[in-house]
């Protein structure tokens, strides 16, 4: 349903609290012209999404307070019909399969590289390389 924009028009949320974790994927995405917004945790996600709209949430699962589960679960509460794609960022297998599809919708496995981001880009966004 994602309508072909140009690069600059796709904005992202990064959910991750890991710091060289956040350096890595912002320097990914800034090989394609992308500049995410950045968050440390499950809360200021769902504080963020207040705030902006995004096209795209990268979402750590595992993170202090609330995880990345959670914060995808009120968002998409939030947002309903109008809630971006979330894709999990995450070295945990098992959490991928505990989702049941119910608040994700796509999966990158850590360590990720830039071939697997620009495929999740073009997958769940109108993002074209």
């Amino acid at each position: 349903m994602n309508l072909e924009a140009p690069a600059d028009s796709c904005s992202i949320l990064l959910v991750e609290d890991n710091k060289i974790n956040q350096k890595i994927v912002v320097l990914m995405l800034a090989r394609f012209g992308l500049t995410p917004i950045v968050v440390d945790s499950g809360l200021e996600a769902v504080e963020q999404v207040d705030q902006k709209h995004f096209d795209l949430i990268l979402m750590d699962l595992h993170m202090p307070g609330m995880d990345g589960l959670e914060a995808s679960r009120r968002i998409r509460e939030k947002l309903g019909n109008n809630c971006p794609d979330i894709v999990a960022l995450t070295a945990d297998a098992y959490s991928s399969r505990e989702n049941n599809g119910q608040s994700l919708d796509g999966f990158l496995m850590k360590p990720i590289n830039s071939d697997q981001l620009r495929q999740c880009l073009m997958e769940h966004t109108a993002f074209k390389v």
